[in-house]
């Protein structure tokens, strides 16, 4: 095998571990253990090693997805590893990397239609547990996430406001300078990037998404390999979740990218010495 062959899964696990040790401090600090209030934001939501709860938990998502993989492989013990990132996301209260998880388990659902069985026992499971939380504990901040926020308006009106922009600069303002024009962030990647580098920006930019996700998908279904398969779906979650969070600086984002469009190269010709 050559190096490039090893290269991946040896950097899909290094993923996973990072991964596992962030979300397992981050639900450790929600639960508020002595030594660890460093690693909360605003004194409830976990961020472990990051500055960002809503990063946070969009980074442990694929993590849990090739977690997911490796348990129908049969390897039994990585349904601990699977529950800790969950619950990682869970705690980041963050309502974006909810929506994404909630998608991409959906994609990954339909993906293999053998297996389907066990996504309506997880939502059922998943309802209960909520439901449960809004009856014993109506103050659970994962209960208060689930609706609108007071500064969700200001989201949305910044948004119609970089629109306008948009439409009297069609090439944008540039990189990086839509918050000087604007009065607060986008949350909106797509958004941001009108107002940034305008509409022709915008259209190289789904196409590099979108054919990204074609390509994975199809190399999914083709080879049937799994970390494509992951590749696709945690790239179709945070797809869904740049409508309401800035993602382009997502370092997770540009590997996924990264490993959708990775060839594994020949061996190295050998040079008699």
């Amino acid at each position: 095998m050559s190096l490039p062959e090893r290269s991946v899964p040896l950097l899909l696990l290094g993923y996973e571990v990072g991964a596992l040790l962030s979300g397992l401090l981050g639900v450790l600090a929600f639960l508020r253990i002595p030594g660890l209030e460093d690693l909360l934001w605003g004194g409830s939501r976990a961020v472990a090693f990051f500055k960002d709860p809503n990063v946070f938990g969009a980074f442990l998502i694929p993590a849990l997805f090739l977690a997911l993989a490796r348990l129908e492989q049969g390897r039994k013990f990585w349904i601990l590893p699977a529950l800790i990132l969950f619950l990682g996301v869970l705690v980041s209260l963050s309502r974006g990397a909810w929506a994404n998880f909630a998608v991409a388990l959906l994609a990954w659902w339909l993906l293999r239609p053998r297996k389907r069985i066990w996504l309506p026992l997880v939502l059922l499971t998943l309802a209960g547990g909520v439901g449960i939380s809004v009856v014993v504990m109506p103050d659970n901040p994962i209960v208060q996430r689930l609706g609108f926020m007071p500064y969700d308006k200001e989201r949305f009106f910044t948004q119609m406001e970089a629109l306008s922009l948009a439409l009297t600069q069609p090439l944008g303002y540039g990189p990086g300078l839509s918050e000087i024009h604007l009065s607060y962030a986008t949350h909106n990647t797509y958004v941001r990037f009108l107002a940034e580098v305008g509409w022709l920006g915008l259209f190289f930019w789904l196409l590099i998404l979108g054919t990204s996700l074609i390509w994975s998908l199809y190399q999914g279904l083709k080879q049937q390999s799994f970390r494509h398969e992951v590749y696709f779906v945690s790239l179709l979650g945070i797809a869904v979740e740049s409508l309401v969070i800035d993602t382009l600086h997502w370092r997770h984002l540009w590997l996924l990218l990264g490993l959708v469009w990775a060839r594994h190269a020949p061996p190295l010709p050998h040079h008699p010495r």
